[in-house]
Order: C-alpha cells, then sequence, then structure tokens
C-alpha cells in the first residue's frame, strides 16, 4: 500500500527499500528462538512474503539495505566463513522468487553524519560472499574512501551491475562538483583498463 502510495504521485519509477533480515536480531528481544540463525532465517521468510506482494504489485525496484558481510568482517571477533555464508543464504532466501530487480545495498554506516570508523574498512574480504548474493545490483561506499576499494574488484568476473556511491553521507559539507566527476571517471577507467563484464552506477 505505501508504494502505491507513492507511485501515483510520479510518472517515475519508484524504487522500495527494505532492511535485510540479517540486520534484525540486534535490534529484537528473543525470548523463543534458540539462536539468532533461527529466528534470522524465519525473519527472512516473513520479509520474503512481503517482498514478493511488492514485486508483484508492480514495484520496479527493490533495495535491500545492508546485508552484514562487511561489518561482520570487521567486527571483534571478526565473522567466520560460516558467518559470512549464513548472512548470504539468509538474504537469498529473503528475496528468493521475488521478480523484479534487486539492489544490495552496502555501507559503512551513517549515524547523524557521524562515521562508524575513524578509517573506512575494506571490503576485500566480505567481497566473495556479497558477489553471491542473489541481487542484480550491488552497491559499494566508494567516497568516503576515494575509491580505494575499486581495484579489488579485479579479482571477481560477475554480470551484477555495480552501483559505486560518490557521495559521502558521512559529512555535512558539500563535495565539489570536480570531485565527484573525478571520482566516477576512476570507476570508469578501471572497469575499461580491466575489461569488466559489470555496468556502473552512481
Amino acid at each position: 500500500a505505501v508504494w502505491r502510495t507513492a507511485q501515483k504521485m510520479t510518472a517515475k519509477p519508484v524504487k522500495f527499500g527494505s532492511i535485510s533480515a540479517t540486520c534484525l536480531p540486534i535490534m529484537l528481544w528473543n525470548e523463543h528462538y534458540k539462536n539468532d540463525q533461527d529466528l534470522t532465517m524465519d525473519l527472512a521468510a516473513a520479509l520474503n512474503e512481503e517482498l514478493r506482494e511488492l514485486a508483484n504489485a508492480g514495484c520496479p525496484l527493490i533495495q535491500v539495505e545492508e546485508p552484514p558481510h562487511h561489518f561482520a568482517c570487521c567486527a571483534t571477533p571478526p565473522a567466520t566463513d560460516k558467518d559470512l555464508e549464513f548472512y548470504t543464504k539468509a538474504f537469498n532466501r529473503e528475496v528468493e522468487g521475488v521478480k523484479t530487480e534487486i539492489w544490495a545495498h552496502t555501507c559503512w554506516g551513517n549515524p547523524n553524519q557521524q562515521s562508524f570508523y575513524w578509517e573506512r574498512p575494506s571490503y576485500e574480504r566480505s567481497l566473495p560472499y556479497l558477489f553471491a548474493l542473489n541481487a542484480d545490483v550491488l552497491t559499494l561506499e566508494c567516497s568516503s574512501n576515494q575509491g580505494r576499494d575499486l581495484p579489488l574488484l579485479k579479482h571477481h568476473k560477475t554480470n551484477k551491475k555495480i552501483a559505486v556511491g560518490v557521495i559521502n553521507h558521512t559529512m555535512t559539507t558539500v563535495e565539489p562538483p570536480q570531485m565527484i566527476a573525478d571520482l566516477i571517471r576512476k570507476a570508469l577507467e578501471f572497469r575499461r583498463k580491466r575489461r569488466q563484464p559489470w555496468s556502473i552506477f552512481y
């Protein structure tokens, strides 16, 4: 109903955002499930029903926010490979059978324009698991580290589209246009040199 109401107000396609089921357990008080994994999978199943209904209503694009792979890799202690495999499994359960374009959005946090990290961590360890997500588009935060992780993509052949974040959402100052243009050119040049099959969005 929310999406239909928004779509009636514009001729342009309206994207719908939804939190990832893998993020929800840290916000909930669990008095039923034996562990967070069981809780997560049931949440993924419940969200899947909602997202299927949304897609069937005609929503052209659903963005699932923050599958936690990249955060978990720099946690204390860091996630194990089994943890990362589970996050991928849960995400894929959440979008199973959802017949519309799916975006998996990742960034390094935005608590009222304050960063979680003095220096941004790297996506390096999480990338193989993020590329295993059943998503059409993978978004990566690149502005806050000047595109430092772009060269990592050469190790991953994929037909996914890559959305490169070129606005630093943990600052209140506005980037000069030239700074944004330079980062876009960097992404395009890397794609050209490496002959990557992926498309780039901004």
